[in-house]
């Protein structure tokens, strides 16, 4: 055999690795609807159901950063998996009433419930300063959550102004640069910043 034909190979056997260790179409669609039925089903509140100032159903932030992340072609493939897992189920356990026993079984399997755990914070922490303390898969995770709250201006809760909020974007930005190549979720935070 050539070393070209051996090299083809090896990069098939690759290809079909990477492909066992992700989900299929029909499963990532079931987890995003998973993600838009707990959020209308379970809101913590009447209006929790819809992000605020826009009516859009809540689903679409968790599921526009899992996508995000599913894109990332030079990201570890485990990671993208449990991150878009993640990503999708970030927010239940703080924005809906779903009890963690009831969370769907892909929010609580291969470490996807710590990762979520990890991105949430009590009203006594400050998440800027509390993420840096909370690994670095959590750092990027945070990344794509704070990406998408950029993309709706309107929407950026809780006591931190606009100007500390794209502060912090920023320095998970130089993080994330620092220690990952060129991501998409860099060029487009990097481009809602300006």
């Amino acid at each position: 055999m050539t070393s070209e034909l051996i090299g083809k190979i090896q990069r098939e056997v690759e290809m079909s690795s990477a492909r066992s260790k992700f989900f299929s179409g029909t499963e990532l669609a079931s987890m995003i609807g998973d993600a838009f039925r707990i959020h209308q089903v379970f809101p913590r509140a009447p209006h929790k159901d819809f992000c605020k100032h826009e009516m859009v159903p809540y689903g679409v932030h968790p599921a526009f950063s899992a996508l995000l992340l599913l894109r990332e072609e030079f990201l570890d493939t485990d990671f993208r998996v449990r991150g878009a897992k993640a990503l999708l189920g970030h927010d239940f356990l703080k924005e809906t009433t779903i009890r963690e026993l009831d969370l769907p079984d892909w929010c609580k399997r291969d470490g996807v419930l710590k990762l979520i755990r990890g991105m949430m914070f009590s009203k006594n922490e400050d998440p800027f300063k509390e993420v840096w303390n909370r690994g670095e898969e959590v750092i990027l995770l945070k990344l794509y959550d704070y990406t998408d709250n950029l993309m709706n201006v309107g929407t950026l809760r809780s006591g931190k102004s606009q100007t500390e909020r794209k502060a912090h974007v920023r320095e998970l930005m130089a993080h994330v640069r620092a220690r990952y190549r060129e991501l998409y979720v860099l060029r487009i935070a990097e481009a809602l910043l300006k």
